[in-house]
């Protein structure tokens, strides 16, 4: 028996219409090319998933009839990724791997060293938050993290909640990960090409950062952050 496709659905009605301004209905009749009495798994990215039957389908809609959702349990651990702003659409590989390896809440930001602008449009957080979506139907994530920006990384460290958490500052002249004591909750942060400024990381320290090495290699800036997420996923899990 083969597995239903994954659809990402903010709302799992019993009746669902999928308009064709919708995106989804888009990738259902030219992607998947869905056929009437195909099913599908959809998923509220809220832990929330049901299955549905595809009843009708016409030039401006899909119609589905959903099973009552089943409510997932709960996550328990966190992995909280804060990404300093990259150079191009670096960052699009950053949210879609970040996905992947199960990344709980994504923050960006300007750094000392960011290329490119120090603020995101909305059109590229749009564009982050689509990603994720199809990111999670590939990789069978049903829990969406927030992705938010903030002005500055001073702002998302006074973000940041004030109970103990394992907190990490990528740096290719930190401590050894294997001298480290990483909880079930982990926040991690990585620069930017170039790396955190020496004022960034002494500002780090000082709200509770600890420098922590990946490997002996220095890592490109688009991949630091999704290897880093991997590594302390194994250890928190």
């Amino acid at each position: 028996m083969s597995v239903p496709k994954r659809i990402f659905q903010n709302e799992l009605s019993a009746d669902l219409y999928i308009g064709k301004e919708d995106q989804n209905y888009h990738y259902l009749t030219r992607v998947l090319r869905a056929e009437v009495e195909d099913s599908f798994q959809f998923f509220n990215g809220k832990g929330q998933i049901a299955l549905g039957t595809l009843e009708d389908i016409s030039k401006n809609h899909c119609y589905f009839k959903l099973n009552a959702p089943e409510q997932l349990k709960d996550l328990n651990y966190t992995l909280h990724l804060g990404q300093a702003l990259l150079k191009g659409n670096s960052l699009d590989l950053v949210v879609q791997k970040a996905i992947e390896i199960g990344v709980t809440q994504i923050s960006l930001f300007p750094s000392v060293y960011s290329e490119g602008g120090r603020k995101l449009e909305e059109k590229k957080m749009e564009r982050f938050l689509n990603i994720m979506q199809r990111a999670a139907e590939q990789s069978m994530c049903y829990w969406l993290p927030d992705c938010t920006f903030f002005k500055s990384l001073e702002d998302w460290l006074a973000s940041l909640p004030h109970q103990d958490t394992c907190r990490l500052l990528c740096d290719p002249r930190g401590e050894k990960l294997s001298s480290l004591s990483i909880q079930s909750s982990v926040i991690y942060a990585i620069g930017p090409e170039g790396g955190f400024a020496p004022q960034e990381t002494l500002i780090a320290k000082s709200a509770g950062f600890e420098t922590v090495a990946l490997q002996a290699n220095v890592l490109r800036a688009e991949t630091a952050g999704f290897i880093a997420g991997a590594v302390f996923r194994q250890f928190i899990t």
